[in-house]
């Protein structure tokens, strides 16, 4: 079994890539409990203390989804900060984590497309697999494919990598359909 890898990620990151990872999910109500203890000297040793003390709510953990925040590479393994606004960042390694990418076959009818078959006379055809024919010369790679075309990709977050047929990735269209 093919396993998430850095490089994987690498070409979304300066986009603002979104994971989906385990956490407690409600954190905005253990911050708002926080917020609650009796600053008083003299209440904490009284009952008003240990009110509050016995009133915090239980963690409930669950998938959580946040943009990655930090990166920090050591020699063996990298860990990746992600997290929201209550409460801190939660640094969590690469296998514990799920891209949300667009699956190619969103890429025909989407405004990318358009777009570029517009300036560069591409047209695209997708059957499991994306083939791009170039008609103009002059935006050709090494590769056969336009190298801002391929940038364009990672910065709209679609799947190149095909990580979403291995499980390694969710597709933002069924993310979007469970939420609604």
């Amino acid at each position: 079994m093919e396993k998430l890898t850095f490089e994987h990620l690498i070409g979304y990151l300066p986009y603002g890539l979104k994971v989906e990872y385990s956490g407690i999910i409600n954190l905005k109500e253990l911050s708002d409990w926080k917020k609650k203890e009796p600053k008083d000297f003299y209440t904490k040793k009284g009952d008003e203390y240990m009110d509050w003390a016995n009133s915090k709510p239980n963690e409930i953990y669950g998938s959580r989804i946040s943009e990655i925040k930090q990166i920090e590479v050591y020699k063996k393994y990298i860990l990746l900060s992600v997290g929201k606004k209550y409460g801190y960042y939660k640094k969590v390694g690469i296998s514990q984590i799920k891209p949300i990418l667009n699956p190619l076959s969103n890429l025909q009818e989407s405004e990318l497309m358009k777009k570029w078959s517009k300036e560069h006379s591409v047209e695209l055809r997708y059957n499991k697999r994306l083939l791009l024919d170039v008609k103009s010369a002059n935006c050709i790679d090494l590769i056969g494919y336009p190298l801002q075309f391929i940038a364009d990709l990672y910065k709209e977050h679609y799947d190149i990598h095909n990580l979403i047929p291995l499980g390694l990735a969710i597709d933002i269209n069924k993310l979007e359909s469970e939420v609604n």
